[in-house]
Parts: C-alpha cells; structure tokens; sequence
C-alpha cells in the first residue's frame, strides 16, 4: 500500500540471485516541502529559528536554501544560491538531493582534517553552461584552511581528491565561516562535468589536521596544555580530539591551562 508521513519502511538489498544481504535498514518517511533533501523538521531546527539566511522564509520552504547537520559533529550548515555580490538564478534552479557526507574515500584523503564532513548536493533547472554561485555559511568561528572536492576532473576522469579553491575562475573562496562557491556548469567542481543545467557536487572544507590529547600529563606531548599551545600557535579552525585509551580518564593540570585565543 502507499508508504504515509511518519510511517518506517526496510529497506534490504537483494542482487540477481536473489541473495538478500544481512543489512537492513529501518528509514522513516518524513515531509521535504521544497524538495531539497532535507526534512522540514530539519531545517525547522535550523539556526535562526528555521530561517538560516534571515529572508523571513522558512528554510524548509524555499528550495535555494537548505540546512542540515553535518555528518561528523551534528552542527548545522547551510547553503543558499546566490550571494551578496552575485544574485540566485532563476526561480526554476533549486537544490535537490541535499545530504551530509561522511569522508567517502578515507585511505587517499589529503591531510587536511574534515572536521564537518562533506556535503553532497545537485542544482537543477539551471541554463546550459550558466555560472553559480553558492554561499556556504558554517557554524560560527569556524574557518577552514582549503576547500576539498571528490570526484573526477577533465583531465583524470576516475574519482580523485582534489583541491578546489578558486582559480579565478572556479573553486571555493573562504571568509571566516562564510565560503563562497564558484561553479560554472560541466566544468572544473561540476561532477557530472556536463554542461545540461545540472550541477553536482560532493566536496567540503578542509581544516587544520586535528590535535590529538593521548594522555593525562599536566604538559608535554600529547597533553591537551601542549593542544593548546599549538591551537594557538597557528591560524585557522582547530579540533582537539582526545585518545587517551579505555575507560574514564581524568586530566587534572598543576598550574591553570593557556588561555584560548583561536577557534577551537
């Protein structure tokens, strides 16, 4: 029978034998009025009381606007065609297909730490070979160092990792938390790399390469005084993670911890 709001449905999957796999995955159906990819009650969590972008519209009801949790640490992003210096397209371009990327090539990524994960999105309804641009807003006081792409270029049509700020022409502009992204449809940061009006895009910042605490000693090597230090000896948005083995460990310092004067 028909699948209604509110209701989960399983989902398995079963090759050409009929072999079905272990897997199964319970999804609930929930309501997506603009037709982003998102969730209404998503976006209506959203910053700003479910309007990220301050137009007086509802995310969850303009489809050139979407937010959503990132994959790694559940704060919200949010992307809006156009920007202050290049206005949205058409009303027919939209977003479609919105969703939070975990890292989808781990053993070959760069050495930048992506720390928000990846976002992967389509824009339709776009004119043949049209210019976008697309304002990416992060959660507050974090800015990233570079901004990655995963997927195939004109010159190496197999997937690949590869830098994507702006050339001059294509790529990533950073500003804070703030990015703008240049696109020109089917070329350099389009994934499809066709030139139909369509624009896809799997990618996400990079950030500095986290510190990691291992221990519970008041300085040194791997201790969150030494994090510290070096969160503050250098520029851009920092994550200290910690790794200091099994069970509860407490760090208790001897003398007070640094002031923290970068993002972290």
């Amino acid at each position: 029978g028909p699948v209604t709001v509110g209701h989960f449905i399983t989902a398995t999957a079963t090759d050409a034998n009929g072999n079905t796999s272990e897997f199964a995955k319970n999804v609930k159906v929930e309501v997506d009025t603009d037709g982003d990819g998102i969730p209404d009650n998503l976006e209506r969590n959203g910053p700003n009381g479910g309007d990220a972008n301050l137009d007086g519209i509802q995310d969850s009801q303009q489809s050139q606007v979407a937010s959503f949790v990132s994959a790694v640490t559940g704060a919200y992003v949010t992307l809006k065609l156009g920007s202050s210096a290049f206005p949205a397209p058409a009303a027919g371009a939209a977003f479609a297909n919105v969703r939070p990327l975990d890292n989808p090539s781990p053993d070959d990524a760069p050495g930048e730490f992506f720390g928000l994960g990846l976002f992967n999105f389509t824009v339709t309804g776009l004119s043949v070979g049209a210019p976008l641009v697309i304002e990416a807003t992060l959660p507050a006081g974090m800015t990233p160092t570079n901004y990655f792409r995963y997927g195939p270029t004109a010159d190496q049509p197999s997937p690949h990792w590869y830098n994507w700020m702006f050339d001059g022409f294509t790529g990533a502009q950073i500003n804070g938390n703030r990015l703008t992204l240049n696109y020109v449809d089917g070329l350099r940061g389009d994934e499809d790399l066709a030139a139909n009006g369509t624009i896809v895009d799997p990618g996400g910042p990079g950030f500095n390469p986290a510190l990691v605490v291992t221990n519970t000693l008041n300085s040194g090597t791997g201790s969150l005084r030494q994090a510290i230090l070096d969160a503050n000896a250098r520029s851009g948005f920092d994550f200290i993670n910690f790794d200091v083995g099994t069970g509860v460990a407490t760090i208790t310092p001897t003398s007070n911890l640094p002031t923290i004067t970068s993002g972290v």
